[in-house]
C-alpha cells in the first residue's frame, strides 16, 4: 500500500504518530481533570470559610446575647437570679476570654463596689461574694482598692496578683485562699480567718493583722513592714524571708515554733 505521496507506507511510524496523539489528549485530559479537581478544592475551601466565619459570627452575637442577658439578670431583685447572672457572666469571660475577659472583670469589680442597701454584713450578700469568688477564677488582675468586703466567705478563692490596696477584709474568711503577690497594703484584715493562705511575696505593708489567724499560713517573701500583728495566731506560718521590719506585735502575738520575733516595740514605738 503506497502513502498519500506515492512511497510506501511505515507501519511504525503510522503507529507512533497515533501514539503520539494518543498521549496528548491523554495530557490533555490528566491536564482538565487537574484544573477541574483545583477549582472543586478552591470552591469547597471557599464554603469552608463562608461556613466558618458564619458559626463565627453567631457565636460572637450569642455571647454578647448572653453578656447582655447576665447584666440583666445581675440588677434583678431577686437575689437568687443576681446570682445566676454573676455565674453567668463569668461563663462568658471563660469561653471568650480575649474578647469579654477585661469587660466581664470590670462589670465584677463595679458590682462588688456597689454602696450597700442596709447594714447587713457581706456574708450575707452571697451575690456580692459570688462576684469576688468568680474575680478569682478569670485570669486577669483583680483590680479591688478599696473594697469594702467585711466577714465575706472567701475560703479557696484565687486573687492572686490582685490590687486590694485599702481595703476592707475585717474579719473576712479566707482559708485556704490563694492571695500570692497580690498587693494588701494599708487595708483593714483585723479578725481575718486566713489558715493555710497563700500569702507569698504578698504586700502587707502597713496592714492591721490584728487578731488575725494565719496558722501555717505561707507567707514566704511577705512584706509586712508596719504591719499590726497584735493578738495574732502566726502558729506554724512559714515567715521565711519575710520582712517584718517597725512590725507592731504584743505578748499575745503568736509566732511559730523557734522562730525569733522582730524586736518588740511598747504601744508608744520604742524598743521594749
Amino acid at each position: 500500500m503506497a502513502s498519500d505521496d506515492g512511497g510506501p507506507i511505515d507501519p511504525d511510524a503510522e503507529a507512533r504518530t497515533l501514539e503520539a496523539r494518543i498521549f496528548v489528549l491523554q495530557t490533555g485530559l490528566r491536564v482538565s481533570l487537574g484544573v477541574l479537581g483545583l477549582i472543586a478544592v478552591w470552591l469547597t475551601f471557599r464554603r469552608v470559610r463562608a461556613t466558618e466565619v458564619q458559626a463565627r459570627v453567631a457565636e460572637s452575637g450569642d455571647q454578647t446575647d448572653r453578656y447582655a442577658k447576665a447584666i440583666e439578670q445581675m440588677g434583678d431583685d431577686n437575689l437568687a437570679i443576681r446570682i445566676g447572672g454573676v455565674f453567668a457572666l463569668e461563663a462568658v469571660a471563660h469561653d471568650a476570654i480575649e474578647r469579654f475577659g477585661d469587660t466581664v472583670r470590670d462589670v465584677l469589680c463595679a458590682y462588688v463596689r456597689l454602696p450597700r442597701t442596709d447594714d447587713a454584713d457581706d456574708k450575707t450578700q452571697p451575690d456580692r461574694v459570688a462576684a469576688l469568688q468568680a474575680l478569682g477564677r478569670i485570669p486577669r488582675q483583680a483590680k479591688l482598692e478599696d473594697l469594702k468586703a467585711p466577714r465575706s466567705d472567701l475560703r479557696h478563692a484565687d486573687l492572686r496578683g490582685a490590687l486590694l490596696g485599702g481595703a476592707d477584709l475585717t474579719r473576712a474568711v479566707l482559708d485556704r485562699a490563694n492571695l500570692s503577690g497580690a498587693v494588701i497594703h494599708h487595708a483593714n484584715l483585723s479578725g481575718a480567718i486566713l489558715p493555710r493562705a497563700n500569702l507569698t511575696g504578698t504586700d502587707l505593708a502597713v496592714t492591721s493583722l490584728s487578731g488575725a489567724n494565719l496558722t501555717k499560713a505561707n507567707l514566704t517573701g511577705a512584706n509586712l513592714t508596719k504591719a499590726n500583728l497584735t493578738d495574732a495566731n502566726l502558729t506554724g506560718a512559714n515567715l521565711t524571708d519575710a520582712d517584718l521590719r517597725d512590725a507592731s506585735w504584743n505578748g499575745k502575738t503568736r509566732w511559730p515554733d523557734d522562730f525569733a520575733p522582730p524586736t518588740k516595740q511598747d504601744d508608744d514605738g520604742a524598743d521594749s
